[in-house]
């Protein structure tokens, strides 16, 4: 299995060589159309291509699809099958046409492109019929989650790749009002673009964003065992608008809360409250994991 990181892949793509097989899973609509897009422009000046947009649902046909890499294009131009999975997981006869594709790619027996977008595979699902072939013959681009942490830095870099500079402070500023909006965070910069290149200052910045933040209820545990009263105070101020009480929000923390209540017979009571939070790990859907120390 051959992987670019999406940075790598939209900083650096065009010194790269264009894979046959390119697949992109994520849950991230903005990475998805970054990578695909790119992808798309760089097949575009190589060649003169048909594309071809096929779902993977009901009505998916599997020989229908293998049919688009067996036949010839129309002028003799390829092909590009823009394969578009809404669910990872997949039926046997959709799996097999998938897997009978990448080989085909792979030996050099069409000179079809594939192009796969689907959501985020789980580790079990990357083992999978028709997606271990797809991994194990094309090229992933990794698309690795932003968090809250990391927002600031991917604002910088993504604002250099379309020559805005971005102080730190600016960079902060634009997390904070974007968090957990990237698509937000992206139009924004590309709107600088267009007005300013160089060095931008937060006033300029400041003037063009609104408070655009997301946050997932979930996350309230995590900020509450941080003491991060700042994203707190930020969080109910951008659920403020949807009229819930703010205790309301604290509902769903009592499953993070539970393994507390669980584990106090064999660490103590006293010795939880002074667990660092490097010793807690959460998971999707608020389950919380405590690591002995």
């Amino acid at each position: 299995m051959k992987q670019i990181a999406l940075d790598t892949w939209l900083n650096e793509g065009a010194n790269t060589a264009l894979p046959q097989l390119l697949c992109v899973f994520t849950d991230e609509p903005l990475f998805a159309t970054q990578a695909a897009d790119l992808y798309r422009q760089r097949l575009k000046k190589q060649t003169d291509y048909q594309r071809q947009i096929v779902e993977v649902d009901r009505q998916f046909d599997p020989q229908e699809f293998l049919s688009l890499f067996a036949e010839a294009s129309l002028f003799g131009d390829v092909s590009l099958v823009d394969l578009r999975i809404n669910q990872p997981k997949l039926g046997k006869e959709a799996a097999e046409a998938l897997a009978k594709a990448a080989q085909w790619i792979a030996a050099g027996d069409t000179g079809h492109y594939l192009l796969v977008n689907a959501p985020k595979l789980s580790k079990t699902q990357e083992k999978s019929a028709g997606f271990a072939e797809l991994l194990a013959k094309g090229t992933e681009i990794a698309c690795r989650p932003v968090g809250a942490d990391t927002l600031p830095g991917w604002i910088a870099q993504a604002a250099k790749r379309k020559g805005v500079q971005l102080n730190r402070e600016t960079c902060s500023w634009l997390a904070e009002k974007t968090e957990g909006n990237l698509l937000v965070a992206h139009q924004t910069i590309e709107k600088l673009a267009l007005e300013h290149q160089g060095a931008v200052d937060i006033e300029q910045v400041q003037g063009m964003v609104a408070n655009s933040a997301r946050f997932n209820v979930f996350d309230l545990g995590g900020s509450l065992l941080a003491g991060d009263a700042k994203r707190i105070t930020r969080m109910m101020e951008a659920w403020k608008p949807k009229g819930r009480p703010p205790l309301w929000y604290f509902g769903p923390c009592k499953r993070r809360f539970v393994p507390f209540a669980t584990h106090s017979r064999p660490y103590g009571v006293e010795c939880l409250c002074r667990m660092p939070a490097d010793k807690i790990e959460f998971g999707d859907k608020g389950k919380t994991t405590l690591r002995p120390p």
